[in-house]
């Protein structure tokens, strides 16, 4: 999807908008709900305005998307995640779909990510989100993090970091 494409979308949808160089920053304040939309432009900020932002139906996500909104992100229909990304919203990330993730993907999200069909994660990919991590796919339920029901076994470590540890250790890289 281009940029122009984009931009007339929003304008349909009433949400307000700024440009920013080559950026488009999202500044309506309130939900921002585009579920049937299946790509998204480059170089788009969901900005602090937002509360929820609700793009179930994407397929293909660029690099260069922001998401700094106060609400969850939904991105249900995704399979992968592109470089540079940036999950930095206060709630909630669902990727149901999402089965691979890069090298270089940290979250920094206030809450849970759910990945349900998530089958390798990278000794790259940092955790540093503030609920739990919940995995379906290695044949187990897996939550990891705050807010998770397991304390850890580990004196002085607790599960969130033991998890990002046994991600450094490639323990769910299945390359």
């Amino acid at each position: 999807m281009t940029q122009e494409g984009f931009k007339k979308i929003l304008d349909r949808r009433k949400y307000s908008y700024e440009e920013k160089g080559s950026k488009i920053i999202v500044t309506h304040n309130g939900n921002i709900e585009l579920g049937s939309l299946t790509t998204l432009a480059r170089d788009v900020i969901f900005s602090s305005n937002n509360l929820a932002v609700q793009l179930y139906s994407l397929k293909v996500l660029p690099e260069d998307v922001e998401f700094l909104n106060r609400g969850s992100v939904y991105l249900d229909r995704l399979k992968s995640l592109p470089k540079g990304i940036i999950f930095s919203n206060k709630e909630w990330i669902t990727l149901r779909s999402v089965t691979s993730l890069p090298e270089d993907m940290v979250f920094s999200n206030g809450e849970s990510i759910i990945l349900t069909s998530l089958s390798t994660i990278p000794k790259g990919v940092i955790f540093s989100n503030g609920g739990f991590v919940q995995i379906n796919k290695f044949g187990h339920h897996l939550a990891f993090g705050k807010n998770s029901f397991w304390e850890g076994n580990i004196k002085g470590v607790d599960n969130g970091m033991l998890f990002n540890m046994m991600i450094k250790l490639g323990l769910f890289d299945r390359k």
